[in-house]
């Protein structure tokens, strides 16, 4: 039977927390295959750019949503 509500997150909360530390001691070693290889390379490849980020938002016009929703998505645009 499945564990209970409390032992499955504190489980995933452990493994996500060794993860962050690059600790993956509950996974055996694996070999890359070739296409997930190139995948790492392109991902390696991408960088971030605010005024990218600002024009793309304003594109679609000014957002019109409410104060508690702006706030906070301006506040994670600007931090971009």
């Amino acid at each position: 039977p499945p564990s209970n509500l409390w032992k499955l997150g504190t489980q995933q909360f452990m493994r996500n927390l060794n993860a962050m530390k690059g600790e993956y001691a509950d996974e055996t070693d694996f070999a890359l295959t070739d296409s997930q290889k190139e995948l790492h390379a392109q991902l390696d490849a991408l960088t971030l750019n605010a005024t990218g980020i600002w024009d793309r938002e304003m594109q679609n016009g000014p957002i019109e949503a409410p104060l508690v929703i702006k706030i906070p998505y301006f506040g994670l645009c600007y931090m971009l």
